[in-house]
């Protein structure tokens, strides 16, 4: 156990002297490999090699690569086991950053063929008056649709919309639909982006398919997200 194995696992050389931190999982959604000792001892493992997680005492995790070797006498018994452990932290961040490039191309995809072939749609959330019992407004709540009709909710698709630039054209679509159902008389509230909210082209084209309609704006409230309000104070 040298230095630099106590600075990764964050532990003192006493702490690491006990051969229990390699077998136990010090991370919670890792699993417990008691047997490996065992196995490497009788000669049914001749080695293994995992990737763990040491959870730290300070909150951070830091990946590691363990290798486990029984080291044998010239009789075939095992004298020791030998093992060695390598910081991954990089390397699965890394990981981590290309699979989520590979989420995203294949959800930017999915969302361009949406808008292609007008694959959204909006569910109608009564807004009540508890006074009353009366349904004074409508939230209008998106959903995107896959090929078999299923729904996809807008956690799925919208930060990646938003991260890629593509939120603009579902905002725009979203524009046209709630101020459709103004021009029919209903009141409507629907949510545009944090990208949106503050876009002249935006706001100018909300303003255009009103004045195109006949819309009655008053019919149409545009709710203001708090994403919006923290990235966007003015």
């Amino acid at each position: 156990v040298n230095e630099a194995m106590c600075a990764m696992t964050g532990q003192t050389r006493a702490a690491l002297g006990s051969t229990d931190w390699l077998l136990h999982v010090t991370h919670p959604e890792d699993i417990d490999d008691d047997d490996v000792f065992a196995q490497l001892v009788a000669g049914t493992l001749k080695s293994d090699e995992r990737q763990k997680r040491v959870l730290r005492a300070d909150g951070s995790v830091r990946w590691i690569l363990r290798s486990l070797s029984a080291l044998r006498d010239a009789g075939g018994a095992a004298s020791s086991v030998f093992c060695q452990v390598v910081d991954i932290t990089e390397q699965k961040q890394h990981e981590e950053e290309l699979k989520a490039q590979v989420h995203d191309v294949a959800w930017i995809a999915r969302i361009r063929d949406a808008l292609d072939r007008d694959r959204f749609v909006l569910y109608s959330q009564p807004i009540v008056d508890l006074r009353t019992g009366d349904t004074v407004q409508q939230e209008l709540l998106l959903r995107m649709r896959n090929e078999d009709e299923s729904l996809i909710a807008p956690d799925d698709f919208l930060p990646v919309a938003e991260r890629h630039g593509l939120i603009s054209g579902i905002d725009r679509w979203v524009i046209g639909q709630a101020v459709g159902l103004a021009a029919k008389g209903q009141p409507t509230q629907f949510n545009l982006s944090s990208a949106s909210i503050g876009d002249p082209d935006i706001l100018r084209e909300l303003a255009s398919a009103i004045k195109r309609t006949e819309a009655d704006p008053s019919l149409l409230v545009v709710e203001v997200t708090e994403t919006a309000i923290m990235t966007q104070l003015d």
